[in-house]
């Protein structure tokens, strides 16, 4: 099949999130089973940076880029102005069989959305948690208001919708109850075999840690939504009963000085470290090198930190919004109400201080990922979906 993968953001545009990891290791795979998979983007790196290849190819993968009109516009407010992508789209794709679109609030699904249906080209739409409720009213609340009532129809036109979770179907249906039938639940999967052989580290060294401290970490994007204030207001009542160091490791999308006067106010000055990006192996490796993972997030569609952070054996504590119940299915971490803060200092220091139920908990992480989320299984559902829905085109 000729796939086309829409994103407004690719690798190595780490710094947007799961998403690019999500669409990277789906294309991969689909190219590596015969496909021809072409994945078009934008030029954007980061909130300063663009990625000056507007073409390559990278692991079978024809990567096409067009430059934003403001990089800073489209980091900072969503917006992604790809010059000459309507263009592009119009002369270009009735020549796929199959276009998947990731994230929603994007001029590019709106523009494929349009093509795909004078074509008759099966169109799959992958919100990543971004039609979820509080994402809605998070950031850009009124511009998304519009944009969801004004271009509906990218999801009414759409073959499918993958949602990631049971949690996520319920709230595309509290935008259009009619979008059931499009709805298949399909997880985000992790190659396992990149995280079998990773080392760790010295954090203590590397950051200047104290030697007796735990470290907790935290992965991701330094906004609201993750919920970093929260973790903040729960480590504070844990520092009379736990030495610790909380490494915060990903890039600041405007959090960070509310996050700092926060820090300072709570008298967790000397307990908190700001990484900022980290990626590849040097990322994997400090994950591998934290005692324990906190994601207070105040609503996901399913993190790739929290598979990530499983993935290499470090016990978590998260909130139930992160939409991973399977961590207390297999026994391989703790999944509490996001009001239960005391129930969050009272596992933290469990899990610190408790080695036997830390090394369970260690040892149970990886088997979830290779029984749940293994990345095999989650493309063979992808693919059979795309060979399913690409036979209606004719």
């Amino acid at each position: 099949m000729k796939i086309l993968e829409v994103i407004p953001y690719f690798v190595p545009a780490y710094s947007y999130g799961g998403p690019v990891n999500v669409c990277f290791d789906i294309s991969r795979e689909l190219a590596k089973r015969g496909h021809e998979v072409t994945v078009v983007t934008t030029d954007a790196l980061d909130g300063e940076k663009r990625i000056p290849n507007l073409e390559e190819e990278i692991n079978g993968i024809r990567i096409i880029r067009f430059r934003n009109i403001s990089n800073w516009l489209a980091k900072n407010c969503n917006g992604y102005l790809p010059t000459g992508f309507y263009s592009w789209a119009k002369k270009n794709i009735r020549n796929f069989d199959m276009v998947h679109c990731h994230d929603f609030f994007a001029l590019q699904n709106i523009i494929v959305a349009h093509f795909c249906k004078k074509n008759q080209i099966p169109l799959i739409i992958q919100p990543h948690g971004t039609l979820s409720p509080i994402s809605l009213k998070a950031k850009f609340k009124t511009i998304k208001e519009i944009f969801l009532k004004l271009f509906k129809f990218v999801l009414n036109n759409s073959t499918h919708i993958i949602a990631l979770t049971e949690n996520e179907k319920r709230e595309i249906l509290s935008i259009d109850e009619n979008l059931r039938d499009k709805i298949e639940i399909i997880p985000n999967g992790l190659q396992m075999q990149e995280f079998k052989n990773v080392k760790g580290i010295n954090l203590r060294h590397k950051y200047g840690i104290p030697g007796n401290n735990k470290i907790i970490g935290y992965l991701g994007r330094i906004q609201y939504i993750k919920g970093i204030d929260i973790s903040l207001e729960i480590l504070s009542r844990l520092m009379d009963k736990l030495d610790f160091t909380y490494l915060i490791i990903g890039p600041d999308e405007g959090e960070k000085k509310k996050l700092e006067n926060k820090i300072s106010e709570l008298g967790l000055t000397n307990h908190v470290i700001f990484t900022g990006i980290l990626s590849g192996k040097a990322k994997l490796e400090v994950i591998k090198s934290c005692d324990l993972f906190l994601l207070t997030s105040r609503c996901e569609g399913l993190p790739m930190a929290a598979l990530e952070v499983a993935a290499l054996g470090v016990p978590q504590v998260i909130s139930n919004n992160c939409n991973v119940p399977e961590l207390e299915k297999f026994s391989a971490g703790f999944v509490l109400n996001l009001d239960d803060i005391d129930g969050f200092v009272s596992k933290i220091r469990e899990v610190l201080t408790d080695e036997i139920l830390h090394k369970k908990l260690s040892d149970n992480s990886p088997k979830m990922i290779s029984e749940i989320f293994d990345f095999g299984v989650v493309c063979n559902r992808m693919e059979y979906l795309m060979k399913d829905k690409g036979k209606q085109r004719y």
